[in-house]
């Protein structure tokens, strides 16, 4: 790992920087430890670096392992917290989802410890702390997939008829069913969207005689879906938008269709 992330300068000095993983937080009472290295020349400043960053470090084990950030209480505390760290745009949603998980391991370890396990090697978790480890992860995924998707559309109805709207609405709301409307958009991937747009898209019918939709039709469908990823790229709830060039996959068979009429030479 480059030492270099671990340097700020301010000014002509230098100074040592290290995150505080989101478990010591708490304990720490800072995100990140900053120390002056009492120089102005870098090559002292990366010679000096090293011990100081060992001090944090050992600072940062001691936090912990203190008993405050060991409980379902402080790892509910430390969701929320990330949360309005996502939404500010001061993190990114997989750097928060993988400090939780972090947080969550070190969580069932001590349970493991204090209270034993079970025939498969689960920690003995109360009701109350399963619970509260529940409402964390709810906590830091933030709103559901429907939630979502109602605020985007009552920010869309704004510029947009009434009838567009209806079908930008019907578009979203089959989605949700197919996908799950209590789960959460950060879990959507490339794959499963492309799931959708072969599997259920592009098998769509219309008429008694169940002909396939146009590509136009499709493409409105795949479209509405990406304006809403967009949406919510934007406001840091997804990392990458999974119906980005979706559109690609929707093409019309030409199996058994006759050849086009010519006109005689």
């Amino acid at each position: 790992m480059s030492a270099t992330r671990h340097l700020k300068k301010r000014g002509q000095v230098y100074f040592a920087r290290l995150h505080v993983p989101l478990p010591a937080q708490a304990v720490v009472g800072k995100k990140e430890l900053v120390q002056s290295l009492r120089t102005t020349d870098i090559v002292e400043a990366r010679r000096k670096l090293h011990r100081v960053l060992a001090d944090m470090h050992a600072e940062i084990e001691n936090a912990q392992l203190s008993p405050h950030t060991g409980t379902p209480e402080a790892l509910l505390a430390s969701a929320i917290e990330a949360r309005g760290e996502v939404d500010a745009g001061i993190a990114t949603a997989l750097d928060a989802a993988a400090s939780f998980d972090y947080s969550v391991d070190l969580l069932l370890e001590a349970e493991a410890k204090a209270r034993g396990v079970d025939k498969d090697g689960h920690p003995l978790l109360s009701t109350a702390a399963v619970s509260t480890i529940r409402r964390a992860y709810k906590a830091l995924a933030g709103p559901s997939l429907e939630e979502q998707r109602e605020t985007y559309l009552k920010e869309t109805a704004k510029r947009i008829t009434a009838q567009t709207m209806a079908d930008k609405r019907r578009r979203l709301e089959a989605f949700g069913e197919w996908f799950g409307n209590d789960r959460y958009c950060s879990e959507l991937d490339r794959k499963k969207a492309g799931q959708y747009v072969t599997g259920v898209i592009l098998q769509r019918t219309q008429g008694s005689a169940g002909e396939a939709l146009s590509v136009t039709t499709m493409k409105k469908e795949v479209s509405d879906l990406r304006a809403w990823f967009d949406w919510l790229l934007v406001r840091g709830a997804v990392e990458a938008n999974p119906f980005d060039r979706m559109s690609s996959l929707l093409k019309v068979s030409t199996r058994g269709k006759a050849p086009t009429r010519r006109p005689w030479t």
